[in-house]
């Protein structure tokens, strides 16, 4: 359902307002750690989310697309972050600890098919008993093998999860392509499959095959920098500093509000990870950390599961209240059901292992 959003402007104001005061309350002293911080990433994770929460509210959810504006232009840059902090993260963790290919699948499907299982079930029984949508087998059959070809943000039961398909491709390839001894190289031999792949008449819609070609650079990229041994080492003092981060700044907003959306894919794709480079490298240098992002980071994958379906199939906010109001009361009911899912995730663990163990 789309919402009516009087006097849009004011809203957006008012959203910000109460976003900024949750912010700066949560926000403290960044503890002191080296190379990369994984306060960090869960902070990038809270934004990066919050930046794909903004833009379907924004943009696809309210009537009049002035509501959120300038803070729903920034999807495609959150996007970008996922998928780059996720090859950051897998070639971290792979470059210190060595996993058989069976043992990195079991772990790393682990963590994202079970989640994606509870939550499209508990959206399939939602959808029948609620809205008495009967879905179809083979629609059934593809959600759960976790391919999603098509993303229609109307009509999909959870179109976002277009996403899910393709972090599963590099999930796929990751232990295969990936060498310890030449992690750098590794990223380009994965970029160059990745290239290839979307060259090929895939399966899925026109809309979806843009999405893989919109953003097919960033999870190599992370690849590359995690294979740096001193990617951010800045002896800089602190009015240095301070001048880097306002030019970060600057030209994170710039990119990002001056998207070229709606160009060739490569000059919008260059405009995003520009962005993105820029916001990664601002969180990095940066001395305060925000509680607030860090806690959503830390759910953002069960939130990205259940967000546009709440919102638009089954809301029960909007229609109650303004919707600046409505709009940062859901973030935290995302974040409830998203404990909620990780919950059921680990009970599910438990019984799995008794079960076999």
């Amino acid at each position: 359902m789309m919402i009516d959003t009087p006097n849009p402007v004011l809203q957006t104001i008012l959203f910000s307002l109460l976003l900024f005061f949750v912010v700066i309350l949560t926000t403290t002293k960044k503890p002191k750690q080296s190379k990369y911080i994984k306060s960090n990433s869960y902070e990038l994770r809270g934004i990066a989310i919050l930046m794909v929460i903004f833009a379907h509210t924004g943009y696809y959810l309210a009537k009049d697309t002035r509501f959120l504006f300038p803070l729903s232009v920034f999807a495609g840059v959150g996007v970008n972050l996922f998928l780059f902090l996720s090859g950051y993260g897998l070639t971290a963790s792979a470059i210190r600890t060595k996993l058989s290919i069976s043992q990195f699948y079991r772990k790393r499907f682990s963590n994202i098919y079970l989640p994606m299982w509870i939550a499209i079930s508990v959206l399939y029984l939602a959808n029948f008993l609620i809205l008495k949508q009967i879905p179809v087998v083979k629609d059934i059959l593809s959600s759960y093998i976790g391919f999603f070809p098509v993303a229609d943000i109307y009509t999909s039961l959870n179109s976002p999860l277009w996403y899910f398909s393709f972090i599963v491709f590099y999930y796929l390839i990751f232990p295969i392509l990936f060498s310890r001894k030449y992690p750098f190289i590794s990223a380009v031999i994965i970029f160059a499959a990745s290239y290839l792949l979307v060259q090929l008449p895939l399966p899925v819609t026109k809309d979806v095959h843009k999405l893989y070609l919109l953003h097919l650079y960033a999870f190599p990229l992370g690849m590359l920098l995690a294979s740096l041994k001193h990617p951010l080492s800045l002896g800089v003092n602190y009015l240095w500093k301070f001048s880097i981060m306002l030019v970060l700044f600057c030209i994170f907003c710039y990119t990002a509000i001056n998207s070229s959306v709606g160009k060739s894919v490569f000059s919008e794709q260059l405009f995003s990870l520009i962005s993105m480079f820029s916001l990664y490298f601002l969180i990095q240098l940066k001395n305060l950390e925000s509680r607030f992002f860090s806690l959503i980071g830390i759910y953002s994958y069960e939130i990205y599961l259940i967000q546009w379906p709440l919102t638009y199939h089954f809301d029960f906010l909007y229609k109650f209240m303004p919707a600046y109001i409505a709009t940062l009361l859901y973030i935290f009911v995302f974040l409830l059901f998203a404990i909620t899912i990780r919950k059921v995730v680990k009970t599910v663990r438990v019984g799995i292992y008794k079960l076999l163990y």
